[in-house]
C-alpha cells in the first residue's frame, strides 16, 4: 500500500515538473516579432507651416501616420529598457524632406531635449565589424525644444561635428512644442542640398535597406539617455489618396505573430525519468490550457479595444461639452491607454488603435 502510494505520489511529481518546464520553454519562446517600420513619403499636396504642431486638419492629411517604439540605448546594463511611443508623418515636394514625429513626453523637462533622423551609409572595406563608426557618410538632423536646428555629420563612433564649423551650410529648419503628453517636432531637410556633408536623397528610392542605416532618434538631455529605432524611408514619386476610417462599427482587426522555436523529438528520446509518451501526453495538456487562456485573453483584450473607441467616438461627439472640455477628456485618455500598455494591460497593437483614434478625433477638434 505505502509502496504503491509513495509510487503515485512520485509519478505526480514528475508530471509536475514537466508541467513547469513545459510552461517555462513556452514563456521563454513565444516572442513578438517586430518589422522595421517603413516610413512613407509621398508628394505633398497640403502646405506645412513648421510651427512644431498640426497646425490645421488638412495640414498633414495628404500622408500616413507611421506608429513605432523608439527604445532606449541599452548601454547601462540596467533593467528596464525603457519605451517611447512615437508617431511620425513624412511627406516631400521634391527639394525638402518634412517630418512630423510625437513622442511620449518625458518626466523632466529640458530645453536641450531633442528629435529627429539619423542616416548611416557606405559600410567601410571588407573586414570592418559593421559598427557605426565603419560607415564612411554620416548624417543626423533635427530640432531640439528651444527650435534650435541640428544639422551634424561625420560620427567617430563617439560624437558627431557641427556642419556649418567645417564649411557646410546649415539645411534644417524646424520647431518644437509640447503638450500634457507628448513633445511635437516639426522640420525640414533638403534632399540634395548640395553640402558635401549632406544626404543625397531622391524621389522613388528607399532608404536604410542594404546601403545603409536610419534611425528615429530623440534625447532626454536632463537624464542623458538616448532612445533610437530603426527605420526605412521611402521617398514616393507621387502623391496618396488618404481615406479615413470614421465608422466605430468597422471591424477592428490585430494580428498577433509569434515566433516558436521547434526541434525534432525521435522515438524513444527519454528526458531523465520521463518517457516521450508522457512528455506529449503533458506537453499537450499544456499546450491546450495555454491555447484556451491565450483565446480568453485576447478575446477580453478585443471586447476592451472596441469598448473604448465607443467611448473615444461618443466623447468627441458629445455636443453638450465644449471643443475644449472634449479635447481635454481625449487627452486624459491618451494618458490612461500608456499607463495600460506600460502595465500590460494592452499590446502594443492595439496601443497603435487607439492612439490613432485619439489622434484623428483630436485632429478634428482642432
Amino acid at each position: 500500500m505505502i509502496g504503491r502510494f509513495l509510487g503515485r505520489s512520485d509519478s505526480l511529481t514528475k508530471s509536475a515538473v514537466l508541467l513547469l518546464m513545459v510552461a517555462a520553454i513556452l514563456l521563454m519562446t513565444l516572442r513578438p516579432v517586430f518589422s522595421q517600420p517603413n516610413i512613407e513619403a509621398p508628394v505633398l499636396t497640403r502646405v506645412v507651416t513648421l510651427d512644431g504642431k498640426i497646425t490645421n486638419a488638412d495640414e498633414w492629411s495628404d500622408t500616413r501616420e507611421t506608429y513605432m517604439t523608439l527604445v532606449q540605448d541599452y548601454t547601462s546594463g540596467l533593467l528596464p529598457i525603457e519605451r517611447r511611443y512615437t508617431v511620425i508623418w513624412a511627406k516631400h515636394d521634391g527639394t525638402w524632406l518634412y517630418l512630423l514625429v510625437k513622442v511620449a513626453r518625458l518626466s523632466a523637462d529640458d530645453p536641450n531635449d531633442n528629435c529627429g533622423i539619423i542616416y548611416h551609409r557606405s559600410l567601410g572595406p571588407t573586414g570592418s565589424k559593421g559598427k557605426l563608426s565603419d560607415y564612411k557618410f554620416h548624417d543626423l538632423s533635427g530640432v531640439n525644444m528651444r527650435d534650435a536646428p541640428i544639422d551634424q555629420y561625420g560620427f567617430d563612433g563617439s560624437r558627431w561635428y557641427n556642419d556649418v564649423a567645417d564649411g557646410g551650410t546649415n539645411d534644417v529648419e524646424g520647431f518644437a512644442t509640447q503638450d500634457n503628453v507628448s513633445q511635437w517636432f516639426e522640420f525640414r531637410k533638403k534632399l540634395d542640398s548640395g553640402d558635401k556633408h549632406d544626404w543625397t536623397l531622391s524621389p522613388g528610392m528607399t532608404y536604410g535597406l542594404d546601403e545603409g542605416i536610419m534611425r528615429i532618434f530623440s534625447n532626454d538631455m536632463k537624464n542623458k539617455r538616448s532612445y533610437t529605432a530603426p527605420v526605412r524611408l521611402s521617398l514616393l514619386s507621387t502623391s496618396l489618396t488618404i481615406t479615413k476610417i470614421t465608422s466605430v462599427e468597422q471591424p477592428l482587426t490585430i494580428t498577433m505573430t509569434t515566433l516558436i522555436e521547434r526541434t525534432p523529438v525521435t522515438t524513444g528520446t527519454t528526458f531523465g525519468f520521463l518517457d516521450l509518451s508522457t512528455l506529449q501526453q503533458v506537453g499537450g495538456v499544456a499546450a491546450t490550457g495555454a491555447g484556451i487562456a491565450g483565446y480568453h485573453f485576447k478575446t477580453r483584450k478585443r471586447r476592451f479595444v472596441t469598448n473604448y473607441l465607443k467611448k473615444i467616438e461618443s466623447t468627441s461627439e458629445n455636443e453638450s461639452l465644449g471643443s475644449e472640455e472634449r479635447k481635454v477628456q481625449l487627452n486624459k485618455m491618451r494618458d490612461e491607454i500608456v499607463r495600460l500598455l506600460e502595465d500590460g494591460k494592452i499590446d502594443e497593437s492595439h496601443f497603435t488603435a487607439l492612439d490613432g483614434r485619439l489622434t484623428e478625433r483630436l485632429r478634428n477638434l482642432d
